[in-house]
């Protein structure tokens, strides 16, 4: 009977670290996709200047996010904070190292070039 219930345990255990897995994973790819649309709103918002009203109110909306879905204590969301302001900061310093300061306007210029490109999009 305890060679039953161990086996029971194991394959409930390895059940649940999957479970974990894939909502952990779920959740990073949601950060993403926040993170992005935080950034580009921003810029809209803001044009070029006043990178640090910009970041904030991205973080704010980041932060609003996740705490509409997952519970943080102190701890967590100050790590998380730091998580997220170098996610920015690394984005943006890649976007403009790539594109330019402009990127925000090529890349509505792309999306606008793509919708006329493909027809069930627009």
């Amino acid at each position: 009977m305890g060679r039953l219930s161990d086996m029971a345990l194991t394959v409930l255990v390895n059940f649940l670290a999957g479970v974990f897995q894939k909502t952990a994973n779920h959740l990073w790819d949601e950060l993403w996709a926040y993170v992005f649309e935080a950034v580009f709103e921003a810029e809209e918002k803001w044009g070029k200047d006043n990178g640090a009203k910009k970041k904030e109110w991205a973080m704010d909306q980041i932060f609003t996010w996740i705490g509409e879905t997952t519970e943080l204590n102190f701890i967590q969301r100050f790590v998380a904070r730091l998580i997220v302001s170098n996610l920015i900061d690394g984005l943006l310093d890649e976007f403009n190292e790539r594109m330019g300061h402009d990127w925000l306007e090529q890349a509505k210029a792309a999306k606008a070039e793509l919708e006329g490109k493909i027809p069930f999009i627009g």
